[in-house]
């Protein structure tokens, strides 16, 4: 990767060339290798290298944005050319808007040097790990597993220099036999902590027990989740109910279960870049300092987050989570982590008499945000609990749920949790423990 110093000589470019304009401008660097993998062999290896740079203008309280894959000198002055005739024809905006001052920020460790330089080599080692445990079983192998680094520079004309690097590495796994599948994922800074031995054999385990699956009838059922299952459900919230935007534009159904108690007393979720299983970003955009921000707390839904704009615009503080560019009013979490229960997924098991099992889901939307309406399906081993036992696999079921009405159904949440490989944050990290819940809406059979 380029380092601190290539982009300390940018912000020198961008201090001539900016003139009357004040700026702010954020750098992304990205270096990405991966290896792709089907029917039990390799059939992509690639490598990705790309840096891109975003330069936020403000002048009379006018803001523009140009963004260039451009970082020699020539390309920052002519972005700032055409970032002066943009600002001349934008629209005043109605407050009041000014770049934020230097902050201190923590120093979280999210450097991996063995996973920054994983070689294609290793990932395909480790890809043979996973394949020969499928092939052995006369399984069929499909995924992929990605190593890299990412690097931050934020820059402005009031001071603001902030540089950042992050190691960083996810894989999933598909095995499938006869039409029955097994899934594992996994995400963190560190290639050593991802146990590939481990997740093959339960994505197989879970594949074998998935063959001759009963159909069971519709209707409301005590289930146990998955951490890609929960990890799921509590990113769709996330986006939706804790954009503090939408909250103060009445478009989220915070404006009616924020302050509320949504879910038992051992119910809590952060957004906490210092959890060890997680890979952390220190600042957002606007260079604000990420502290381990609470959600929901002991079981109330607390707070909603607030990009730096929409912190000014509300009368609000800024809560660490500007992390678009483009939508700059938008706000979201990215180190989400829902905290380990007193329990663990055999005593869960146990005390379930009868209900069913849920090892991901699939295709999940929203079907009425106000409420957060959940729809898709299960997928990739869906299991009936009797008498406290897995007994039988279960064809796969669709669902409808309200999330809020969901949690006040949670009873007991496990000490065991996994890092999950999350694709709506670009594979970071959701760390999620297993649930269980009570009326559970299946709505009927699913034919995938």
């Amino acid at each position: 990767m380029r380092g601190e110093e290539f982009y300390r000589g940018i912000f020198r470019y961008l201090s001539i060339y900016s003139g009357e304009i004040e700026f702010w401008a954020v750098v992304e660097g990205k270096r990405k290798s991966l290896t792709r993998f089907a029917n039990n062999g390799i059939h992509q290896n690639m490598m990705t290298e790309r840096a891109g740079l975003a330069i936020l203008g403000l002048k009379g309280n006018r803001v523009a944005m140009v963004k260039t894959d451009r970082l020699d000198e020539e390309g920052i002055r002519a972005s700032f050319d055409v970032l002066k005739e943009v600002l001349e024809v934008s629209r005043a905006l109605e407050y009041e808007f000014r770049f934020p001052s230097p902050q201190v920020v923590p120093s979280y460790s999210a450097y991996d040097l063995e996973t920054a330089e994983f070689s294609p080599i290793q990932r395909a080692e480790a890809v043979k790990t996973m394949v020969g445990k499928a092939s052995e079983r006369s399984m069929k192998a499909f995924g992929h597993l990605s190593t890299g680094e990412i690097e931050w520079a934020i820059m402005s004309s009031n001071g603001h220099f902030l540089y950042f690097q992050e190691s960083t590495a996810s894989m999933n796994l598909v095995v499938e036999k006869e039409g029955n599948s097994g899934y594992v994922s996994w995400s963190g800074m560190k290639i050593k902590d991802c146990d590939f031995e481990k997740l093959a054999d339960r994505a197989i385990e879970t594949a074998l027990k998935s063959s001759a699956p009963v159909e069971i009838p519709p209707g409301r059922y005590t289930v146990i989740l998955s951490p890609e299952a929960v990890a799921d459900m509590v990113v769709l919230f996330a986006w939706v109910a804790c954009n503090g935007k939408s909250f103060e534009e009445k478009r989220s159904p915070a404006v009616k279960y924020l302050g509320q108690k949504i879910g038992i007393d051992s119910l809590n979720i952060m957004d906490d870049p210092s959890c060890d299983q997680t890979i952390p970003v220190p600042f957002d955009l606007f260079g604000f300092p990420r502290e381990p921000f609470s959600i929901v707390e002991n079981g109330v839904f607390k707070q909603v987050t607030y990009s730096y704009p929409a912190a000014i615009k509300f009368g609000k503080q800024p809560t660490g989570h500007t992390f678009n560019m483009e939508t700059l009013e938008d706000s979201f979490p990215v180190n989400l982590v829902v905290f380990a229960g007193d329990t663990t997924l055999e005593d869960m098991i146990k005390d379930t008499d009868r209900g069913v099992y849920i090892s991901r889901f699939h295709y999940t939307n929203i079907v009425n945000p106000m409420e957060l309406v959940i729809t898709g399906m299960t997928r990739d081993g869906t299991f009936l609990i009797e008498n406290g036992e897995i007994t039988r696999s279960v064809k796969n079921m669709r669902f409808n749920f309200n999330f809020f009405e969901m949690m006040k159904n949670v009873d007991m949440i496990s000490r065991e949790r996994e890092a999950i490989a999350c694709e709506h944050l670009d594979n970071l990290p959701v760390v999620a423990p297993y649930m269980r819940i009570h009326e559970f809406p299946f709505i009927s059979a699913s034919d995938h």
